[in-house]
């Protein structure tokens, strides 16, 4: 793997620059959702390489990306704050980490 500041090697050992709006918190405010509301469903992984690629992450600059990011996250966190004891339990089977809770993702 390759790394350096400023950037993450990937799977694939391409620096890929970082983003806060990265594939990630995308995916997870989906999965946190999909659990709660379908407790025990497929989860799909995704191709972070991929994604990093067609969003041309390697030419973005890293401050632009935090305005989003923070909402993302904000998003995130207020629809976790809600959640009762049970649904912080429920939980998707996903294709490459197997059974996960929304508190194992959380």
């Amino acid at each position: 793997m390759n790394s350096s500041p400023g950037g993450r090697a990937t799977t694939s050992g391409q620096l890929v620059k970082f983003s806060p709006t990265s594939p990630n918190e995308i995916a997870t405010a989906w999965r946190y959702r999909q659990m709660v509301e379908h407790s025990g469903i497929q989860l799909t992984g995704f191709d972070q390489d991929l994604w990093a690629r067609v969003g041309d992450y390697a030419s973005r600059v890293p401050q632009e990306s935090l305005a989003p990011f923070r909402l993302l996250r904000g998003a995130n966190l207020h629809f976790l704050e809600q959640l009762t004891a049970e649904q912080w339990e429920c939980f998707g089977i996903h294709s490459e980490r197997g059974r996960i809770t929304v508190r194992d993702l959380g």
